[in-house]
Parts: C-alpha cells; sequence; structure tokens
C-alpha cells in the first residue's frame, strides 16, 4: 500500500480546524501529536509506568 506522510505544526487551537481541512480534501488517516497530551497522560497516569522513552518525549 502507498501511503504520504507530511507534518503539519499548527497550535492546538488550530488542531481541528487543520483535520477538518485535510478530510476535506479526501485525507482519512491522520496521526495527531499533541504535546499536552502526552504531558498529561503522563501525569495521570504515573502509577503505570517506571520508565519513558527519552527520544519520544523529546520528540514531543
Amino acid at each position: 500500500m502507498a501511503w504520504l506522510e507530511f507534518t503539519v505544526e499548527t497550535t492546538p487551537q488550530s488542531i481541528d480546524a487543520v483535520v477538518t481541512a485535510l478530510s476535506a480534501r479526501g485525507f482519512s488517516d491522520l496521526v495527531i501529536e499533541d504535546q499536552s497530551e502526552f504531558e498529561t497522560f503522563l501525569e495521570e497516569n504515573r502509577a503505570y509506568w517506571d520508565y519513558i522513552d527519552e527520544g519520544l518525549q523529546k520528540k514531543l
């Protein structure tokens, strides 16, 4: 299967608008990397992890 990967950098407030615009142009599979969601996950699930991949943390 052929696929295209590209990065769109935007503000958290604009994520919905970007997703809507991409969906309107036929992009149906998207990955959203949101630093605030990652940080919230780490804080709320501290009891369930003991190691965080530093590469992932730096990427976001």
